[in-house]
């Protein structure tokens, strides 16, 4: 600190050096050596890093002949490819998926789908919610990440409902198919097939293991069960947030923006799709040409909902016309709903 001090001259005055104590006071940095604890979600790649892990695992338990109808090793391309596709929920096949599997490769399979379309990091929370862990902000964002929110406020209490009104859909979806598969099948057979159905209904999976039938084509005739299954599909085309509003708000006018910006446009394209697959399949002999009128309609309107995000066909979906399969690439390119487990490009929220 620099002072000038008068000396009756001012030309004369002397300037005098006077240190303050805090310029020469050494300054002292503490640092934390302690190490943290590992928390799951100490990273953003983990969201990538875990679905690459339960692929791996569900493609490596594939591949044994455990998994196998004949007893024999699946080249891991095909056991890889089939994980990939449950995981993703994608429904993507390159082997019969009823006839090339085993009963232990189906249950694979079905595990996969299932926690792969509820999503690896939502259903890993979940877990350690009921084991009474603490969810911390990074864990708080990679939820919000995978649910495809954009808001942290309640996330934990958001993920709760999700996961409970999920599973209940699961058990209806269940339950209503069941009470038609009963007479189908024997008793185990027909709650294997029902179960197997409505989760891969509801997650858009696309997965069939009906046996001798490469989709729907057994059960194309089954028509409470065809609308059964396409309203778990539509439930799960507009996301799991969106349900949980409806739930709670009932009423349109109550719904938030959002909602209302996947609804509308979600059953825009349902009820357009259907009306393009009722007139351009109408006089088509491969297809649904033989068949009366109303069944056309249900045929139509299902085949528009499974079209654009699951992937179940009641018909021999190659016989379609050009026109039909021009605008189902249209509907399967646009999607679902923003945070569903659908594909395509999503019907976004708003900004």
């Amino acid at each position: 600190m620099l002072v000038a001090r008068p000396n009756g001259n001012r030309s004369a005055d002397r300037i005098i050096r006077r240190p303050r104590l805090r310029e020469i006071s050494p300054r002292v940095l503490r640092f934390d050596t302690r190490r943290q604890p590992l928390r799951l979600f100490a990273t953003p790649l983990l969201l990538l890093y875990s679905f690459m892990l339960l692929i791996s695992v569900g493609g490596t338990l594939l591949m044994f002949p455990i998994s196998s109808a004949d007893s024999q090793f699946t080249p891991a391309i095909d056991a890889f490819f089939t994980s990939t596709s449950a995981v993703t929920v994608t429904g993507l096949t390159v082997v019969n998926t009823s006839d090339h599997w085993s009963s232990f490769g189906h249950g694979v399979i079905f595990t996969l789908m299932l926690i792969g379309g509820l999503g690896f990091m939502s259903f890993a929370t979940f877990m350690l919610i009921i084991i009474g862990q603490r969810i911390t902000l990074p864990e708080r964002m990679m939820i919000r990440d995978t649910l495809g929110g954009d808001r942290l406020g309640g996330v934990v209490s958001i993920l709760k409902r999700i996961v409970l009104v999920v599973v209940a859909i699961y058990a209806a979806g269940f339950l209503l198919i069941y009470w038609q598969m009963s007479d189908l099948f024997s008793t185990g057979e027909a709650l294997w097939q029902s179960a197997f159905l409505s989760v891969s209904s509801f997650n858009n999976a696309g997965f069939v293991i009906l046996p001798d039938s490469a989709s729907l084509e057994q059960i194309s005739r089954q028509f409470r069960i065809l609308i059964f299954m396409g309203v778990l599909i539509a439930l799960g085309g507009i996301g799991w947030v969106v349900i949980v509003d409806v739930y709670r708000k009932k009423r349109f006018s109550r719904l938030s923006l959002d909602t209302k910006m996947i609804v509308v446009p979600s059953l825009f394209l349902w009820l357009t799709g259907a009306l393009v697959f009722f007139l351009s399949e109408y006089s088509n002999q491969s297809t649904i040409g033989m068949l009366p009128l109303h069944e056309k309609a249900y045929y139509g309107i299902f085949e528009s909902i499974s079209g654009r995000t699951a992937g179940f066909s009641t018909i021999a979906f190659h016989s379609i016309n050009d026109l039909t399969k021009l605008f189902f690439t249209f509907l399967m390119f646009i999607g679902g709903g923003a945070g569903s487990v659908a594909g395509g490009i999503k019907v976004v929220l708003s900004p």
